[in-house]
């Protein structure tokens, strides 16, 4: 574990690698995965092995798939992400419809990302 990190009753795997300030409560990480910097586990947050939650990334009551990886800038709630989907960068997962919150399912072997373009004139 790197400095500033902050856990709080969960249960970390082995050959996890927690970077420098990152806050994980009442959550699992699995075998070899890698978490932070600047990550936060929200109370609910299952990691599987080999995953990757980066810069940036909060994860609330989210299972997130053997080697799947959402690198920098990301939040996914109430969500169940397959095994080996990449999160792009700026993805969020917005399921609350006003009412009721709902789950967001990503299958195995997806990739998804927010698409724009600049033009120059």
């Amino acid at each position: 574990m790197y400095p500033g990190s902050r856990i709080v009753d969960s249960v970390i795997g082995n050959q996890v690698i927690i970077k420098d300030c990152s806050i994980i409560e009442e959550s699992r990480i699995a075998d070899q995965a890698t978490i932070g910097p600047f990550a936060h586990l929200r109370p609910g947050s299952v990691i599987g092995e080999r995953a990757k939650i980066g810069n940036f990334v909060e994860i609330k009551k989210s299972t997130v798939g053997e080697g799947s990886k959402a690198n920098h800038l990301s939040y996914i709630g109430d969500a169940l992400i397959g095994r080996d989907v990449n999160v792009g960068a700026g993805m969020i997962t917005c399921n609350y419809d006003g009412f009721e919150k709902h789950q967001t399912i990503i299958e195995d072997d997806v990739f998804i990302a927010a698409m724009f373009s600049l033009s120059h004139r």
